[in-house]
């Protein structure tokens, strides 16, 4: 038979049920019973849980709106892009109409989409017969917190 001190280590290692030993005090055998301890969640787990959660949720939130804000930015951009273009075309023309324009033909406001744009037309002379002009074209607009500058530039000739 077993000793005590061996009957008392094999069972709390669960090995007298693997090793199929026989006992003459079967109720020693049977594994203790757990006490009913608490069930759910403590309000710590529950708090720790909410602030990682809130935490995601702030970090998801964070990204969309970042990502709004590029796609604004690009959208505004590649319209104004094309609106460079005509204003440029729109210059050179009338610049081979006739040899200089007058000041609110080289600066103004413009709406595009939902964006207040400045824009300034700079005409330089290229040659001293003023046949050739360099026509840089500069437009500015406020997109959040920062100014947007976006530069265009061409050669025209009368």
């Amino acid at each position: 038979m077993l000793n005590g001190n061996t009957k008392k280590i094999k069972r709390k290692f669960g090995l007298i049920r693997k090793l199929n030993l026989r006992s003459d005090d079967t109720s020693e055998l049977s594994p203790p019973c757990r006490e009913a301890g608490p069930t759910g969640f403590s309000f710590f787990e529950l708090m720790v849980t909410v602030a990682i959660l809130s935490f995601g949720i702030v970090m998801v939130f964070q990204a969309f709106i970042v990502s709004l804000n590029t796609f604004s930015y690009y959208l505004t951009h590649l319209q104004v892009q094309n609106w460079a273009d005509e204003k440029i075309w729109e210059i050179s023309d009338k610049l081979m109409q006739k040899d200089s324009l007058d000041s609110s033909e080289t600066n103004g406001n413009c709406i595009i989409g939902s964006k207040k744009i400045a824009w300034n037309i700079y005409i330089v002379p290229i040659d001293e017969k003023n046949e050739f002009f360099n026509l840089s074209l500069i437009l500015s607009w406020q997109e959040g917190s920062r100014r947007i500058e976006v530069q265009r530039a061409t050669y025209a000739g009368i």
